[in-house]
């Protein structure tokens, strides 16, 4: 096996990995008893439901992506003052991708010569404005993961990861309904964890077409990558949690919106916020792997990759 399959292979198990501890540290969480944890009578036993935090948390672990990317620039340039090296700028190095797409379009490159080739394949550092480009699969995430952190709220882990597959979904609703003695209260709450989860799908599929349209034409490392979708959705759902409070979460306490009580849970249950750290380190690689997929193969490798978690 080559090198570039070797890489290639090492991103499809880590993505693997990382996306499924992701999914059962979240649900573990979700399934924290916040409230009344001491009535005998499980039914009035309140567990975390914040899914708008969810999300926040993981864009907080995609900003630790950024941390990573400036300590590697930091060090490496600390290393080159140290020893005396200055460094050469060289021509930047064609992507695998971009060597398969120049190759199937070769006839269009004949007569350019070996400077008209290099030019057809280089691409622009993502610099400047163009950085705001990030922002767009950011606010496709932060949809599409809000509706996902819902949907598992009502659904169960292995539901969630293969929910790709409807059949396999529809099994869990019908057989639920079947089992469970409030039989209709939970196949309501089964039937719309499922539909939640579908629609967070369509999100989830605009993020990475959009993520491959940046990195197709832009110059842009996976840790740097990740870390400015971090910043962007951290900043939009922040600047969006008071909004959410004083619209629904004042008048339904304790529900997905209410900001305090959501800060009282996190803060005041060890469990709640061990498992934030987790999600955080989780969430980093998984994003890490998921973008480096799409920046050396393809958004579809990286959907169908996530599909087999």
């Amino acid at each position: 096996m080559s090198t570039t399959n070797s890489y290639k292979t090492f991103l499809a198990l880590g993505m693997l990995l990382t996306g499924t501890l992701n999914t059962i540290f979240t649900k573990f969480q979700d399934k924290i008893c916040v409230e009344n944890c001491s009535d005998p009578d499980p039914r009035n036993h309140k567990e975390f439901n914040q899914p708008v935090w969810q999300t926040l948390n993981m864009f907080i672990g995609e900003i630790l992506c950024m941390v990573v990317f400036y300590a590697i620039q930091l060090y490496t340039s600390y290393k080159n003052n140290r020893d005396g090296y200055n460094e050469i700028a060289q021509p930047s190095r064609p992507e695998p991708r971009d060597i398969e797409v120049m190759s199937q379009h070769s006839d269009n490159l004949i007569g350019l010569g070996e400077e008209g080739s290099a030019l057809a394949i280089e691409k622009r550092e993502l610099t400047g404005l163009a950085t705001f480009y990030m922002w767009f699969p950011a606010a496709f995430d932060i949809i599409g993961t809000t509706l996902l952190n819902v949907g598992l709220i009502y659904t169960t882990a292995s539901v969630y990861q293969m929910l790709r597959g409807v059949v396999v979904s529809m099994d869990f609703v019908i057989f639920d309904y079947a089992w469970r003695i409030n039989c209709c209260a939970d196949f309501s709450k089964s039937f719309v964890g499922v539909v939640i989860v579908l629609l967070a799908q369509i999100f989830g599929a605009f993020q990475f077409i959009v993520e491959e349209k940046v990195l197709t034409d832009y110059s842009v490392q996976p840790l740097r990558g990740v870390g400015l979708e971090g910043i962007f959705g951290a900043v939009t759902v922040t600047a969006l949690i008071p909004i959410l409070h004083y619209k629904f979460g004042v008048s339904d306490p304790g529900g997905f919106f209410d900001a305090g009580t959501a800060i009282d849970q996190i803060l005041n249950n060890a469990s709640v916020l061990r498992l934030c750290f987790y999600i955080m380190l989780s969430i980093a690689f998984f994003n890490w792997f998921g973008l480096s997929v799409t920046k050396t193969m393809s958004a579809t490798s990286r959907t169908t990759i996530d599909a087999c978690r």
